[in-house]
């Protein structure tokens, strides 16, 4: 979807939202943690089973790095499908 977009985007931020995933309060949080100087804000949910899902590996509150449905998952923090990315 990012690469079909990149034109229309242009050099501007942007949010990529899946949609099979909704969320109770909204997504106006995420928005307001992207900050200057922040180049991407991607949404995490706590999960019971996080070998199902693409589950974050943080240093602190950065997240390092994504891998998709781990055998041991370094954490339950499932990817949530809300993504605000810097061009």
């Amino acid at each position: 979807a990012v690469a079909v977009a990149r034109d229309f985007l242009g050099q501007s931020p942007f949010v990529l939202y899946l949609g099979d995933n909704l969320f109770q309060k909204g997504i106006t949080r995420f928005f307001q943690a992207f900050t200057p100087g922040v180049s991407a804000v991607i949404a995490l949910v706590r999960v019971e089973n996080p070998s199902s899902f693409g589950v974050a590996v943080l240093e602190g509150e950065r997240i390092v790095h994504l891998l998709e449905k781990p055998k041991e998952p370094p954490s339950n923090l499932a990817v949530a499908g809300v993504y605000v990315f810097t061009p």
